[in-house]
């Protein structure tokens, strides 16, 4: 969580900045290399220095906490609230030496919808501490965690379901059993309309019976 302290603390070191933004229609605080607007309708009609001398410090500070907290309570912004939070906390620091080549690692859940943008950042501020040249942050490894899965059976007669770790081992699961109850000669229409596809699969055996597969995530 960000608190004033935190913000105040990045102010006076210069991890929260106040600069005139690209569109030129005010000033806005920057954090990293992201900046958002707040303040109002003075920040918009100041400078950066007409701002800083009319806008006591606790203000600003004020100000800007307003703005994060809104941020924090965003499902659109929560990825900028959470990137912002872990600059002030220093998170993305870490002591490497410029001019090597380091491969960064990062663990996302599978169906993770970070935005790039933050992501892309992150991984720059993990490879060169602040006060270094920044280095090539272009290639880098990103490890998607694994999520469970369901894979849902019937013949027509019954419904199992079968909770797997994976959906690489529910795949797994279902191309083994779609084999299994394969007929060693099975009619070639039936073959034909049978399938074994990612997620379900149908097979028809000789017409005497009918196998149905899906997989789905939990």
């Amino acid at each position: 969580m960000i608190t004033r302290e935190m913000l105040k603390e990045g102010y006076r070191q210069g991890t929260v900045e106040l600069v005139e933004n690209e569109h030129s229609d005010g000033v806005v605080c920057k954090i990293s290399d992201n900046w958002f607007y707040f303040g109002g309708l003075t920040a918009e009609e100041l400078t950066v220095d007409k701002y800083v001398q009319d806008v006591p410090e606790e203000d600003i500070i004020a100000s800007i906490f307003e703005v994060l907290e809104e941020f924090k309570d965003s499902e659109e912004n929560k990825d900028a609230y959470d990137y912002y939070e872990a600059v002030l906390r220093g998170d993305l620091e870490c002591d490497l030496v410029c001019g090597e080549t380091y491969t960064v690692t990062i663990e996302l859940k599978a169906n993770s919808d970070l935005s790039s943008r933050y992501l892309d950042d992150a991984i720059s501020k993990a490879i060169c501490k602040n006060g270094c040249e920044v280095l090539d942050a272009s290639e880098y490894t990103i490890t998607a965690t694994e999520e469970p899965h369901m894979l849902i059976y019937t013949d027509g007669y019954g419904i199992v379901t079968q909770r797997l770790a994976s959906f690489d081992a529910a795949k797994a699961e279902m191309e083994k059993e779609y084999a299994n109850n394969t007929p060693e000669e099975n009619d070639e229409s039936w073959s034909e309309m049978s399938y074994c596809n990612d997620t379900n699969a149908m097979l028809y055996a000789n017409g005497d019976n009918v196998f149905v597969w899906e997989i789905i995530k939990l």
